[in-house]
């Protein structure tokens, strides 16, 4: 047999092997989808905060907090994709970044308490904003589980708890330009419901990804 035979031979059985997942493309389909899906469905429910765009002109920290919490976002929804691709080394650079910055927003928030960035007010309140958040984030985080579902998920409950926080914080984020802007208000009824996004992440990912775990055990 010559050598050529031989390689033939030899690849002859061979398969196409899947273009690789590219989960940077995937989150930030993800996440530009969420941010315009709900932006227009919290503006038909109600107008966003008259007069934020003024406030982010003339307050600084006010702009701090939103670019912060804008970096979060998108950050944690780059994690969260990046956790189905099986590299421990990206998996960890994108998540501990994502931790960090998210604790950085969590603190100017936790911050403007004490010292808040612009004068508490009741203006442009919205009377279920907590309800919104887990009403936009819940669904949010379930479309990115079930988009995990073709990737390879090896640890579906930390995977489930960061789509979770990041279906979760979509609408949390946007809270800071849509409802009135007080400091407890805030922490209370913008940030805790990320409580349950996450919860409903946790148990989602459980459901939805313990098919794909299962399989990869076995390869």
């Amino acid at each position: 047999m010559s050598k050529d035979d031989l390689i033939d031979s030899l690849v002859a059985d061979l398969t196409p092997v899947d273009k690789p997942v590219r989960a940077a493309r995937r989150a930030m389909l993800w996440w530009t989808s969420a941010m315009v899906v709900t932006t227009i469905a919290m503006t038909f429910i109600a107008p966003f905060r008259s007069g934020f765009v003024e406030q982010l002109v003339t307050a600084p920290r006010y702009a701090l907090e939103i670019f912060v919490g804008f970096l979060t976002a998108a950050l944690l929804a780059r994690a969260t994709f990046e956790l189905a691709v099986p590299d421990d080394n990206q998996q960890r650079w994108h998540v501990r970044i994502a931790v960090i910055i998210t604790a950085v927003w969590l603190l100017l928030l936790v911050t403007a308490y004490w010292s808040p960035v612009l004068p508490p007010s009741m203006a442009g309140k919205r009377p279920h904003c907590y309800a919104e958040v887990m009403a936009f984030g819940i669904p949010l985080t379930m479309i990115a589980l079930v988009q995990l579902r073709s990737m390879y998920v090896l640890n579906p409950l930390r995977a489930g708890v960061t789509a979770g926080l990041a279906g979760g914080i979509v609408p949390a984020f946007l809270m800071q330009l849509a409802c009135m802007h007080d400091p407890w208000h805030i922490l209370t009824h913008h940030i805790a419901p990320l409580l349950v996004t996450a919860t409903a992440g946790a148990i989602g990912g459980l459901l939805l990804l313990r098919k794909r775990e299962s399989l990869t055990d076995q390869r």
